[in-house]
Parts: structure tokens; C-alpha cells; sequence
């Protein structure tokens, strides 16, 4: 279970994760966790995740995601 809805945050270039390229789209994989490592599309944190394409790390970034897309189409 995932503590306050939020991906552990973790970096891509520590050696430790043992992050390999791996699947058709070359997603970065963390043999260590045995997790994928995902990046946030909104704050551009990378995290670890049980999906390969998981786009927010936190229901705050996606939320904040959410009011970013409103105010773009109330000004369209």
C-alpha cells in the first residue's frame, strides 16, 4: 500500500536500482524493485511503478494536471 497516494521517487542514474532497458517501447526497468521506472509528466520526477506507463506520480500532480488542462481550454 502506497503511503498518502504517492510513488516512491527514485533516480535513474543510481546504480544501485540496476535500471534496464527492456520491453518494445524501451521502458526503464529496475531489476532491483522489480518495478518500472516512470517519469511525471507533470513535475518530471522519475518513480517507481508496477506499470510501464503510469503518467503522475501523486493524485496532487494529477490534479494539478486537471486544473492546468481546464484553464488552457476556458482560455481556447
Amino acid at each position: 500500500m502506497r503511503k498518502h497516494n504517492v510513488m516512491p521517487v527514485v533516480h535513474p542514474s543510481d546504480d544501485e536500482l540496476h535500471i534496464v532497458r527492456v520491453g518494445r517501447f524501451d521502458d526503464w526497468y529496475s531489476t532491483l524493485y522489480g518495478k518500472y521506472v516512470c517519469e511525471c509528466w507533470q513535475c518530471g520526477e522519475n518513480f517507481l511503478s508496477d506499470r510501464p506507463h503510469t503518467k503522475y506520480h501523486s493524485k496532487a500532480c494529477r490534479q494539478k494536471a486537471y486544473r492546468q488542462r481546464q484553464k488552457e481550454s476556458a482560455n481556447a
